[in-house]
């Protein structure tokens, strides 16, 4: 089997059995977000979201010239991601990042999220793991 057929077989499975809302970490960053423009929150997510798109461009590259996912997938992929990263990034682009304080949220917010999805019955790095066993040779 090779990598590329690998990963379209590994990307195919996880849409099919997509999570739901509340176990995908990028939505808690959203939520993050909104809390911090509502002032429910003072820590700004500026730090997370750079991260975050900065992610999502290597993940639209794959996509696009590696995995060569459709039209279809790109353009919802490109939709959300704006929606959820650009957008708020955007707003909060003056803001200051104080790296030390910055970490620790995300730190602290991901390991909530960890202990959410542990709680709820998802394993939080299946995902992951699938993928990064899709680049070992031993998918040949």
């Amino acid at each position: 089997m090779s990598l590329q057929t690998s990963l379209q077989t590994s990307l195919q499975t996880s849409l099919q059995t997509f999570p739901r809302f509340d176990l995908i970490f990028s939505y808690w960053i959203f939520v993050w977000y909104l809390l911090y423009i509502f002032n429910f929150v003072s820590y700004s997510p500026k730090l997370v979201l750079i991260l975050g798109v900065i992610e999502n461009i290597g993940m639209f590259l794959m996509m696009m010239f590696y995995l060569r996912s459709s039209n279809k997938t790109i353009l919802n992929f490109l939709f959300i991601n704006i929606c959820i990263k650009i957008i708020p990034l955007y707003t909060v682009w003056n803001n200051k990042i104080n790296l030390k304080n910055d970490i620790y949220h995300i730190i602290v917010l991901f390991v909530i999220y960890a202990l959410w999805c542990a709680f709820f019955g998802y394993n939080v790095f299946t995902q992951q793991m699938k993928m990064i066993n899709a680049f070992t040779p031993l998918h040949i």
